[in-house]
């Protein structure tokens, strides 16, 4: 901006040297002598210096060593062209010279124009973040349609194109173990209009399983909310003569690698804690990737999935439903929707629980004003207690976070699951 302003200045005084010359040419011998100017009521200066125009400071007009003042009679012309580009992409002639009350035309100063220039700078991003949203806004779930993460989603755009008085669009890009709608809002433009709803493994584990997501979860996104964690739990289809996490490992022992087990991708919270728990009871089976846990859920009921570590929102529909059975909890506690079900630790598993969290991202360099604007929406749509029960319901734990309390979380999250991936020898993925 200070390099166009300081091109600018010089291409002025060149002009306003030649402007002097030429009226100068015109006034004849008398211009040389500091004859006034009685258009202009300003006495002329000391004549041939080449000196750049100075202001008079009883006019507010731009006298030059030898010539007559210059007087700006349109404060836009020497610094835009003929027609500005406008807000909304309409185009607004240049007007005019204002005119004073006695009808004399108004001057201005270039260090008014100068003024005028910087705040014509800093005036927009305020006035945007003001104004924002000024269309849709668009919240990308990189999942397929149909699964947990989604349906909170679903939830909270919901409740946001109330408060924010524009659609909240969820759009689902799959892919990538998530990557894929990751890194398209990483690199979307960074004004509010284009959100995520992402969790441990888009902005965590892909960073340590994949060599180039596309992405830098940290430096490429700034946090709007923490929303809380899925807990996982281990189903099994009813055709599958296991009813106990030991009689699963029995069965997998037999015929290393015969089993397989299902997850929402490579990175996932249901493959991560998986191999963790095949690290902790030394057993093997076969890992099958899904883009989503709809599909995954699909092919447990049919049979073609023989165990999954699934995130407890995935199932729990079909688990009450008697289409699969839950076999084990992975937190420390019982849930209370399937009070029934043991957790890992009940049946002699350790250090093998784990959770998968989920919050709300912006694209970094998003002004401060909107990330506060969407924070702040956010976090009181979660927090309405139609919400939570809702989202409750779901097998989802709700755990609001602000951004100051979501950093150091995200930040220890991002350690944990680090960890787990080195104690699993899970190797990175192309």
């Amino acid at each position: 901006m200070m390099t166009m302003v300081a091109d600018g200045l010089m291409r002025d005084r060149a002009s306003d040297r030649k402007a002097t010359s030429k009226i100068l040419r015109k006034r004849g011998p008398g211009a040389a002598t500091g004859a006034a100017d009685p258009s202009s009521g300003d006495g002329v200066r000391q004549a041939g210096t080449g000196l750049p125009p100075r202001l008079n400071p009883t006019r507010g007009s731009f006298v030059s060593d030898g010539a007559p003042p210059l007087t700006f009679r349109c404060c836009l012309r020497f610094i835009a062209p003929a027609h500005v580009k406008a807000v909304g992409g309409e185009t607004a002639p240049c007007r005019p010279p204002s005119r004073t009350p006695g009808g004399t035309p108004m001057t201005i100063t270039r260090r008014h124009a100068l003024g005028l220039m910087a705040g014509a700078a800093l005036v927009p991003a305020s006035a945007r973040a003001q104004a924002f949203p000024t269309r849709p806004v668009k919240m990308v779930v990189a999942y397929p349609a149909g699964g947990p993460t989604d349906a909170i989603a679903r939830m909270v755009a919901n409740d946001l194109s109330a408060t924010l008085g524009q659609n909240v669009l969820v759009e689902n890009v799959a892919g990538a173990s998530g990557a894929l709608g990751t890194r398209g809002v990483a690199k979307a433009e960074p004004d509010g209009h284009t959100i995520t709803f992402g969790n441990n493994q888009t902005h965590g584990n892909n960073m340590f399983l994949m060599k180039d997501p596309g992405y830098d979860a940290v430096k490429d996104f700034y946090p709007l909310a923490g929303a809380g964690a899925f807990e996982h739990v281990f189903v099994v289809p009813n055709n599958l003569p296991v009813k106990s996490i030991p009689e699963l490992i029995e069965l997998a022992k037999r015929d290393p690698g015969k089993l397989n087990y299902g997850s929402t991708g490579i990175g996932s919270g249901s493959h991560l804690s998986t191999e963790l728990f095949m690290t902790r009871t030394g057993i093997k089976m076969t890992h099958v990737p899904y883009r989503g846990a709809a599909p995954l859920v699909q092919d447990l009921v049919a049979g073609r999935i023989d165990v999954s570590n699934s995130t407890l929102p995935s199932v729990l529909g079909q688990i009450q439903g008697g289409q699969i059975r839950a076999i084990a909890i992975a937190s420390p506690q019982r849930n209370p929707q399937l009070p029934d079900v043991p957790t890992l630790r009940e049946q002699g598993v350790s250090d093998a629980d784990a959770e998968s969290w989920a919050g709300f991202f912006a694209p970094g360099g998003t002004p401060q004003p909107v990330l506060d604007k969407l924070s702040r929406e956010i976090i009181a749509a979660l927090n309405k207690p139609t919400m939570r029960e809702a989202i409750t319901k779901l097998g989802f734990s709700l755990n609001v976070r602000d951004p100051a309390a979501f950093r150091p979380y995200h930040a220890k999250e991002q350690e944990t699951w680090s960890e787990i991936i080195k104690a699993a020898n899970i190797p990175m993925q192309g």
